[in-house]
């Protein structure tokens, strides 16, 4: 019965402990390395902008019993979800390349959207990439916004969700404590009037939920 096992990078070591019969009963060791070289062996995994979309690309010099990669999204760097699911090469001794586009990831309106994979083995043993980063300009070309702003008194303020996929949005005001100064449920792809004539002169913000999108524009009201 070995008394440590130890693992990594692969490497398995079993130290045992060996009794001496003479009297002095002094122990020996003896260790016996195996090599188990790890399910895949990631090389490469990058992000990268093109246009509005995030094109990823990775590298695997080997895998062993490879089920599939999962592709990860997030918008703040901590609630990932899942993107997308590639099949892996099952058990191969060659490199393998790997892509993924995120079509019109910039609509979201996050200057830096988060990825990651995670790879899954047959017998459902999972494991995480580094995470990579993708910037994009928060531009009203590439995610919602307001105009006019600032806002004046007596002009109409529109906000503009046509970077947005079609479908329900709440959409809030609220002030700069938190508290909320209206709620609407708005579609996307479309632009809507906001009523602010109640809103008094300030600073606010907008914030738009929904289809995993999470967002705050400022909004001056003069």
């Amino acid at each position: 019965m070995p008394n440590r096992s130890v693992r990594a990078n692969g490497n398995v070591s079993y130290v045992f402990g060996i009794p001496d019969p003479t009297p002095n009963n002094n122990a020996s060791t003896a260790t016996i390395t195996s090599t188990t070289p790890l399910p895949v062996a990631l090389t490469q995994f990058e992000a990268v902008a093109a246009s509005s979309d995030a094109l990823l690309s990775w590298t695997t010099a080997s895998e062993r019993n490879n089920d599939r990669f999962e592709i990860e999204r997030a918008f703040d760097g901590h609630a990932f979800e899942r993107l997308a699911t590639t099949p892996g090469q099952g058990s191969s001794t060659r490199p393998s390349n790997y892509r993924f586009t995120d079509a019109g990831a910039a609509r979201y309106g996050f200057p830096l959207v988060y990825y990651r994979l995670r790879q899954v083995d047959t017998d459902g043993t999972a494991s995480f990439s580094p995470v990579r980063t993708v910037a994009f300009a928060n531009s009203p070309e590439t995610g919602p916004s307001l105009y006019p702003n600032p806002a004046a008194d007596g002009q109409p303020l529109t906000v503009d969700l046509r970077a947005l996929p079609p479908g329900p949005y709440q959409v809030q005001v609220l002030d700069l404590l938190g508290r909320p100064r209206g709620r609407y449920t708005l579609a996307g792809a479309e632009q809507h009037p906001l009523p602010i004539s109640d809103l008094a002169p300030g600073r606010y913000l907008v914030r738009i939920l929904g289809q995993q999108v999470n967002l705050a524009l400022p909004l001056t009201r003069n």
